[in-house]
């Protein structure tokens, strides 16, 4: 029954200081609440392949080329930018939302399908493999492990540029 659904990090949420803010003024001017724009020196992509297993990214936009390919011509524009939304933490209209998760659980769980990573085991082994045939800046097993999360902040992207002109950014506080 509610208009608007809010998904938050584990550890991080938006900082309304004293009051929570009337979300039917914020959305007759937004399409969306995101935490504030993260900056690199490179692009998104170039960003994930420093620090991630780059192959698991390009599974997933051969995916939205397959699956979804209405977004397919967002992903360059998305990924190629220096800037981008992190932390999966957002607050959008529910059928928004919608949209949002078969975007992004149709694209993960056919990941999911192709690499067999149904427990965190899977995840594990699989990206000890992996580690040991790419050279990234934090090979750390534990920290790789979360790829899913990794991925689905650059899919988000994708969707919000593809769904949302008008972003609020707001800062984000932690527990």
């Amino acid at each position: 029954s509610s208009k608007y659904v809010g998904f938050f990090h584990y550890r991080r949420l938006f900082k309304f200081r004293n009051n929570i803010p009337d979300l039917d003024d914020i959305f007759s001017k937004n399409d969306i609440i995101l935490p504030r724009k993260v900056s690199f020196r490179y692009s998104l992509y170039n960003q994930f392949k420093d620090y991630h297993v780059v192959h698991f990214l390009d599974e997933s936009i051969e995916i939205i080329k397959e699956k979804f390919p209405d977004y397919y011509p967002y992903v360059n524009n998305s990924l190629l930018k220096k800037t981008g939304y992190f932390y999966n933490i957002f607050i959008m209209k529910k059928n928004d939302f919608i949209k949002w998760g078969d975007f992004i659980y149709g694209i993960i769980l056919e990941l999911d399908r192709r690499y067999n990573l149904t427990s965190d085991n899977d995840i594990r082994k699989l990206m000890s493999d992996e580690l040991k045939k790419h050279k990234v800046q934090r090979p750390d097993v534990d920290y790789q492990s979360r790829l899913e999360g990794f991925i689905i902040e650059r899919l988000g992207n994708i969707f919000y540029d593809r769904h949302f002109p008008k972003k609020l950014e707001l800062i984000l506080g932690g527990l």
